[in-house]
Order: C-alpha cells, then sequence, then structure tokens
C-alpha cells in the first residue's frame, strides 16, 4: 500500500495550482524581457545592435486588397554589464520611426545560495525605470 505524506500532498496541490494560474492566465503573460536569470561575470559585457526597415503599399482584409502606405524603421541597441559577480547593469533602447519605445535601466541583482530544506537556490532581482 503506498503511502501518501502531508508534505507531498501538499506539493502536488501547489503545483497543480501554479501550472493552473500560468495556464489560464496566459493573456496575462509578456515574451522575454531585459531581465534574465542569468548575471554576467565582473567586467564581461554584452551588446546586441539591431536594425530593420518595413515598407508596405497594401494591406489584406480577408480577400480585399486595401492601399496602404506605411513604412517603419527600428533601430535598437542592448547592453548588460557585469558591475560584479552579483551585481549587473541592463540598458535597452529602442528606436520606432526615431521615437524611444519603452527605453529602459536596470540593476540586476542575485544572492549566494540560499540552503533550504537541503534544497539550494539562488534569486535574482532586479530594480529599474522604463520610458514612456
Amino acid at each position: 500500500m503506498a503511502q501518501i505524506t502531508f508534505m507531498s500532498l501538499n506539493c502536488k496541490y501547489l503545483y497543480l495550482a501554479l501550472y493552473s494560474f500560468l495556464f489560464f492566465n496566459h493573456q496575462n503573460t509578456f515574451a522575454q524581457g531585459a531581465i534574465d536569470g542569468f548575471l554576467k561575470g565582473k567586467k564581461q559585457a554584452d551588446i546586441a545592435l539591431s536594425f530593420s526597415f518595413e515598407n508596405a503599399s497594401n494591406y489584406f482584409a480577408g480577400q480585399q486588397k486595401i492601399p496602404f502606405n506605411n513604412s517603419r524603421t527600428s533601430l535598437s541597441a542592448f547592453a548588460a554589464y557585469g558591475i560584479n559577480s552579483k551585481l549587473n547593469l541592463v540598458a535597452n533602447l529602442p528606436l520606432i520611426n526615431g521615437n524611444l519605445q519603452d527605453g529602459s535601466v536596470y540593476l540586476k541583482f542575485g544572492t549566494d545560495n540560499i540552503t533550504i530544506k537541503n534544497k539550494k537556490i539562488s534569486l535574482i532581482g532586479a530594480l529599474g525605470v522604463s520610458h514612456p
């Protein structure tokens, strides 16, 4: 006969509640942002630049072709720098048609490993600003 402990039963319900919450609230989730789960080492940096140009003269609404003159130029710069092994500076500067679109600067910080019930975890948090 299998024995179910109180702790394992609570963990199963906790996981079920978490998965249900994430599944049913997917419309409130966002794609990967500037803050990820990794820290740079001291004096290490990542820099990424991107450029795109889009031009459209027509728009299709179902089977109907609608004149639609639109062009868009996008330029973006992303940088992450390790101030030390536990503190990073992260910046993102996207420009769309020359206008700032959700530019941001963050300080991302991590903890040393924390042991809870013989399990090691580390936490990463961030504080920052975004405009507009």
